[in-house]
């Protein structure tokens, strides 16, 4: 069972401001054992809390994808169709020298 949550999450600094924010929570139930090892040896040997180390795992598992990749790329291109796209810096100097 996946269970989501909104939990507060207090940032200070030097003069005792405190931004209060929201920072999703996530809880898996009824994880293997074998499983939860694993995650805890790869945890020591990334030298990183069980936490860190399924937080990087869900980080890099929540990457756009090649195809998404793909796809932003062509938008921006196509939203820099007609744009300058040459060499500023040797045209200056070209510009310099005349």
């Amino acid at each position: 069972m996946l269970a989501l949550r909104l939990q507060p999450c207090y940032h200070g600094d030097w003069n005792g401001f405190q931004e209060v924010r929201t920072m999703p929570q996530l809880t898996v139930r009824n994880v293997d054992e074998q499983v939860y090892q694993r995650l805890k040896d790869r945890a020591r040997i990334n030298r990183r809390s069980l936490e860190a180390e399924v937080r990087a795992i869900l980080d890099q598992a929540a990457l756009p994808d090649r195809t998404e990749v793909v796809r932003r790329a062509a938008a921006m291109r196509a939203r820099l169709v007609g744009r300058y796209h040459g060499d500023a810096t040797a045209e200056i100097r070209k510009d310099r020298d005349r």
